[in-house]
C-alpha cells in the first residue's frame, strides 16, 4: 500500500495511496509503501485530478460520485454522455443523486454503497445473484469491468479487483461491492475501499481539503508484477 500525506505544509497535497489487491486471486501483489508529506513522481503519470471535500461531511475524505457535466441529468440519467457517473461493463449506471455521497476510505476492503444503487450495478453481470449480509455473488468466470467518477475522469477497476475470490457455491464468487445496512447508511451514503484504491494513485490533501486521483505508472503497476508492455499504460483513467 502506498499512502502519501501532506499535511506539513499549507499547499501540500495530503496521502497518496497504493494499495495490494488484498483479495485478489494468485499471483497477489507483494509491495506497498506510504509516505507523508509530498507525492512520489515515479507513482503516477499525467495530473493528479483534486476534488473538494464535501463541505457537508468534512469529518470524512468525501466525494460525490458525480460526473463533470454542466447538464445534471447527463451525470445521473443519461448513458450518452462520455463521462457517467458509474459505469459498469461500459454501461452507464443511474447514481441517486440524493445519496451519492462517498467516503473515500483506505481503511475498508471493498465498496459498498445503497442497496438500490448497487442493484443496478449487479444487473449489468448476468448471471448475478443476492448473496447474503449485503454481498452479492457473480459467476466465477465473470470479467466485470468497472469506472466511477467524482467530479472528474473516469477512473477504472480491474475486474480482478471486482472479484474477491471468495468462492460460494455453484462457481459463484462473492462481488466488491455490497449493499450497505439501511441502519447505517448515510451520509456519506457509499463506502469506497481497497478494490477500488489499489487501481489509482491517490492523495488526500489537507489544505485546502481535497481527494486528488492519478493513473499508476509503469513502474508503480510492474512493483506488483503486472505486464506492463501488455498495457503500454496503467489503464485506470478514461476520459
Amino acid at each position: 500500500m502506498t499512502v502519501h500525506s501532506l499535511h506539513a505544509r499549507q499547499e501540500a497535497p495530503s496521502r497518496w495511496v497504493h494499495l495490494p489487491a488484498l483479495f485478489r486471486p494468485p499471483p497477489r501483489e507483494l509491495n506497498s509503501s506510504a509516505c507523508a508529506g509530498f507525492v512520489n513522481t515515479s507513482f503516477f503519470m499525467g495530473k493528479i485530478d483534486y476534488q473538494p471535500i464535501v463541505s457537508l461531511k468534512k469529518q470524512f475524505w468525501s466525494q460525490r460520485l458525480t460526473c463533470a457535466s454542466v447538464t445534471i441529468a447527463a451525470c445521473y440519467i443519461s448513458n450518452r454522455h462520455r463521462t457517467p457517473a458509474l459505469t459498469v461493463q461500459n454501461n452507464s449506471v443511474a447514481v441517486t443523486k440524493a445519496t451519492n455521497i462517498a467516503s473515500i476510505d483506505t481503511g475498508t476492503n471493498l465498496v459498498g454503497g445503497p442497496a438500490n444503487d448497487i442493484a443496478k450495478i449487479y444487473a449489468q453481470v448476468p448471471g448475478s445473484k443476492m448473496g447474503t449480509g449485503g454481498n452479492w455473488m457473480i459467476p466465477c468466470g465473470t470479467e466485470v469491468t468497472v469506472s466511477m467518477s467524482f467530479g472528474g475522469p473516469q477512473w477504472q477497476m480491474s475486474p480482478a479487483d471486482f472479484n474477491t475470490g471468495l468462492e460460494g457455491s455453484d462457481s459463484m464468487c462473492v462481488g466488491a461491492f455490497f449493499s450497505m445496512p439501511e441502519s447505517s447508511v448515510g451520509p456519506p451514503y457509499w463506502v469506497v475501499g481497497d478494490s477500488f484504491l489499489k487501481n489509482v494513485y491517490s492523495v488526500f490533501r489537507f489544505k485546502p481539503p481535497a481527494v486528488g486521483f492519478a493513473q499508476l505508472s509503469p513502474f508503480a503497476l510492474s512493483m506488483n508484477g503486472v505486464n506492463t508492455s501488455a498495457l503500454g499504460v496503467g489503464p485506470a483513467m478514461r476520459a
